[in-house]
């Protein structure tokens, strides 16, 4: 930051578009140390369709007496496109189209801007050039992400179609008939290492949100940097030109990490010791920001160097996070560090198929650094304890695999498996517990009264969703696997169709003929996941994923799926009936998949989230958390 008083203005360096883990972005904490690392003034918080990261990511500064501004904002899933929804707190509705959208945000006090327009057909949610074009001609949007860092790593890998070249091309057409768009930079980050790469300097009169957006959007006095260039208006060009060299040399000073942490010995994680770099022996004890159940115990000066000892005995947290400050005649210069803590013991609980029969393995890893000597694992199986002695586990990643009784009945729906892990003198070292859901699909019979009513609510808000019930059963011919949904619903909003169908109120549903239970992503090899909607075309299935050993198209195989979808009232009865000779599977009674379903809900609020059987579709693509579908 620096105050450029002939303008009376601030310079300000921030990033516009950063995820946290509010949707699929790296942990907030670490987001904030890397911000601060980097010398940024501002940082705004993106998260797909949700702006709920922006005000705990502002209070976790706010506790931290972090001078870091926090700009509330969310990337919207737009049609065929993303876009930057930039200073309000209000969940944004996702309309049919970008003009549409802008007039919404526009009308809640926000801005609206296009992000990564230099993402192209490779991409899944690529701008096309004429929407964007028109977009920015039309004023549909208030400014546009000239430079985004994933688009920038794209171009390093020699991919100049998906890097920010494009649009900077379109940019000076657009500058050489005298237009002169707002523009930002952001690093897209997903990962906070990310952050810092490409950055936004904007001259604002105030060191507020609000004022940085105004003289983003309304002043266009902000420039996009990045390592091949400065872009922007005339105006915000000249104040940069004019500033740059002291205020970089500020920034980069400010920005380089002066703490580091480090445990004080390998063999305990509750002491550390947290040392300054040469040269920044002035940071006194209550200028370290601990967490709360942290103490430093002694300090000590080494030369230029200065080592703190900091006691985190009584701390539960597995990670935590320390910032520092240091104050010289130019301000204040701000400095973070994480320390993650190893757990010595992690239990996971898998299922596997043997025979036919439903089984589950524990697995016991060590991350510390002595043995553990005269285990216990008390474990219950659908409330059936049984007990397994371990003499020993070894020291550093060790694996000891413990293989557990049959589940007693397969047909259970829902099977429980806990494990309680302690040690000679009692003392718990850990606990787990998993739910490995089945369905039973009877044959050629749909029974009302044995319908699964789904329970797991995932919503952006924290209001509990009394409008939406869902519940799902399933039937089977010798030709065809059939799966019914009954879903409630008072609001039923669907504008969308094909790929963006999950926006609106939809059903998505995941099916593993091999039930392989490996993890899997958007391009696996052996799982389907298929989108059902009443769109305005009518009743809609969509092919998102299929084996590749299928070699018809989607387009192909949707027409050959049957698909019903009948409403009463606020009743929704979906049918599907799939051909077994496009799962590739001859049925027979006792055969076992991999199967999940979700409901997504809309209300024509904007995707506020959705109702599951089980994890895997909706958050991460992950086959192994499905329950499995039993033919009977």
């Amino acid at each position: 930051m620096q105050y450029c008083k002939e303008e009376n203005r601030y310079m300000l360096a921030g990033d516009f578009h950063v995820h946290t883990d509010f949707s699929d972005g790296d942990w907030h904490q670490k987001v904030v140390v890397n911000a601060v690392n980097a010398g940024l003034d501002f940082l705004t918080i993106t998260d797909h369709d949700t702006a709920k990261g922006a005000s705990v990511v502002r209070e976790y500064c706010a506790a931290c007496n972090l001078p870091l501004v926090i700009i509330t904002g969310s990337e919207i899933t737009g049609p065929g496109c993303h876009l930057l929804s930039l200073g309000i707190e209000d969940e944004i509705v996702n309309f049919p189209t970008v003009q549409e959208i802008a007039q919404d945000i526009r009308q809640k006090g926000g801005y609206i801007c296009a992000a990564h327009p230099c993402w192209t057909r490779t991409k899944k949610f690529f701008w096309d050039t004429r929407l964007f074009h028109d977009s920015v001609e039309k004023n549909h949007v208030d400014g546009m992400e000239l430079i985004n860092y994933s688009a920038n790593k794209d171009e390093d890998n020699g991919n100049m179609e998906n890097g920010n070249i494009p649009v900077i091309d379109y940019y000076r057409t657009l500058a050489g008939h005298n237009i002169h768009f707002p523009v930002t930079a952001g690093s897209d980050a997903h990962k906070a290492c990310e952050i810092g790469h490409v950055y936004t300097v904007v001259f604002s009169r105030q060191k507020t949100a609000a004022s940085i957006l105004e003289a983003v959007f309304k002043d266009n006095l902000a420039a996009a940097v990045w390592k091949h260039g400065v872009y922007g208006s005339p105006e915000a060009l000249r104040l940069y030109e004019k500033y740059s060299l002291p205020f970089e040399t500020l920034r980069k000073a400010s920005g380089e990490a002066h703490i580091k942490i480090k445990p004080a010995s390998a063999a305990e994680n509750s002491n550390f010791i947290v040392q300054t770099i040469p040269g920044l022996h002035d940071i006194r004890p209550e200028r370290l920001m601990l967490p709360g159940s942290c103490s430093v115990t002694a300090r000590e000066n080494t030369g230029n160097t200065t080592v703190f000892s900091i006691n985190c005995s009584d701390m539960n947290e597995d990670k935590f996070v320390l910032f520092s400050c240091r104050e010289n005649s130019s301000g204040e210069y701000f400095s973070g560090a994480l320390m993650e803590i190893e757990k010595k013991i992690k239990l996971s609980l898998r299922p596997f198929l043997e025979n036919g029969e439903i089984k589950a393995s524990l697995e016991i890893y060590n991350y510390g650094r002595e043995a553990l000597k005269k285990i216990k694992a008390e474990i219950k199986i659908n409330g059936n304890t049984e007990e397994h002695g371990i003499s020993e586990i070894a020291v550093q990643n060790s694996r000891v695999v413990k293989s557990v009784n049959t589940l007693p009945d397969n047909r259970e729906k829902n099977h429980e498996i806990s494990c309680i892990l302690s040690d000679a003198s009692g003392k718990i070292l850990s606990r787990e517990t998993a739910l490995f859901p089945v369905l039973i699909c009877p044959a050629d019979n749909f029974d009302k009264k044995n319908m699964t009513k789904l329970a797991s609510y995932r919503l952006k808000d924290s209001r509990r969703d009394d409008d939406t019930e869902v519940s799902i059963s399933a039937s089977w011919t010798d030709e065809n696997l059939i799966i019914r949904t009954l879903i409630k619903d008072n609001y039923f909003f669907q504008p969308f169709e094909r790929e963006m169908l999950y926006l609106g109120d939809s059903i998505q549903l995941g099916l593993d003929p091999g039930c392989g239970r490996s993890v899997f992503n958007l391009f696996s090899r052996d799982v389907w996941e298929l989108g059902l909607s009443l769109s305005r075309r009518g009743p809609e299935v969509f092919v998102f994923t299929k084996p590749q050993t299928i070699s018809e198209s989607a387009r192909e195989i949707e027409q050959q799926m049957n698909i019903s979808i009948t409403r009463s009232g606020n009743i929704f009865d979906y049918r599907l009936q799939i051909p077994w000779r496009i799962l590739q599977l001859t049925p027979r009674p006792g055969t076992v998949m991999g199967f999940s379903l979700i409901v997504n809900i809309n209300d024509g609020k904007g995707r506020r989230g959705w109702v599951e059987w089980t994890p895997g579709i909706a958050d991460r693509k992950r086959a192994a958390d499905w329950g499995w579908l039993v033919l009977e």
